[in-house]
């Protein structure tokens, strides 16, 4: 787990005029008179300041640079620490947390959100708020509110009555959009044809590897990913389309293809959803009914 670099943000945030005391003794008080007389400020000022009634200005800055030090810019960073500190603890109490529990609930012992922590995807934090800010980040949304609904509302689903829950799918959906956007630099741009002829000279008994199935897709312009899983994703395979039209195949290659079906069926599904233009589309394996379904229909089912 990534707890060696973890930060932990305060949930407190302490005053700039808090710290005048560190400069004397702990029972001593204050000198305000001796202060104001070398910093150049009026006593009550000061006082303002300790009491927490006045922030630190330019003008107050220079002033407990001259008779406390260590410099002005101290004082200010002292200032403006503070003020995040208090917009974070403001925007944290309006932070709905409620859709984060999704990513806490554990299958075999596993969350979601442990999953992403311990392979680094996502900063393992103490509080439960910033590490659901830093998932946010890692999903690229501005929050969990219906997070569901925006991150699979678009996706087609087959072998699927509902999502009971969505966070596992969310994640491992997410882990391979990165690694496509990533692998999509060094792609040429996408051809039909060439991945038809490819299709076609498949052969299930030794093109079946990770690699070579990555290498058909490559070659024709289409991203292939297999990343590690999530636990709780039940998802066998996903087609869908990045930004300016290029197609992506996704598919779990550990435990995500049952031994009714082999990897070489499960691409050659993907693909023929790719070569015949279909929306976005999470496979889960054997369909349910002929029929595929919106995912934002299953989601309301939760």
């Amino acid at each position: 787990m990534a707890n060696a670099h973890a930060r932990i943000w305060p949930d407190v945030a302490t005053h700039p005029g808090e710290h005048i005391q560190d400069f004397f003794d702990e029972d001593q008080t204050i000198p305000l008179d001796s202060i104001a007389s070398d910093s150049g400020l009026r006593a009550t000022v000061i006082q303002a300041l300790i009491d927490g009634d006045v922030g630190v200005t330019p003008t107050i800055a220079d002033g407990l640079g001259e008779a406390l030090g260590p410099s002005s810019t101290y004082w200010l960073n002292l200032q403006r620490n503070y003020d995040e500190t208090v917009q974070r603890i403001a925007e944290n109490k309006r932070f709905n947390m409620v859709p984060f529990e999704d990513f806490t609930r554990p299958t075999h012992g596993v969350t979601p959100i442990q999953a992403l922590t311990d392979s680094d995807d996502v900063p393992w934090r103490y509080n439960q708020v910033e590490q659901a800010r830093y998932l946010c980040e890692w999903l690229g949304v501005p929050n969990l509110d219906d997070y569901e609904a925006r991150l699979l509302g678009q996706f087609q689903l087959s072998g699927a009555h509902s999502v009971p829950n969505p966070a596992p799918i969310v994640a491992w959906l997410r882990r391979g959009e990165l690694a496509a956007i990533e692998q999509c630099r060094q792609l040429p741009p996408y051809s039909q044809e060439h991945f038809v002829d490819a299709m076609h000279r498949l052969d299930e008994a030794t093109d079946a590897s990770e690699d070579r199935l990555r290498e058909i897709c490559n070659e024709a312009g289409v991203a292939f990913v297999a990343p590690d899983e999530v636990p709780g994703c039940e998802v066998r395979s996903t087609t869908r389309w990045l930004d300016g039209g290029r197609p992506m195949i996704q598919l779990r290659l550990a435990s995500g293809i049952n031994d009714t079906e082999s990897v070489s069926d499960t691409f050659r599904h993907a693909a023929a959803r790719i070569i015949q233009r279909e929306p976005d589309h999470l496979d889960f394996g054997a369909p349910a009914s002929g029929n595929s379904v919106r995912a934002d229909a299953l989601l309301t089912a939760r």
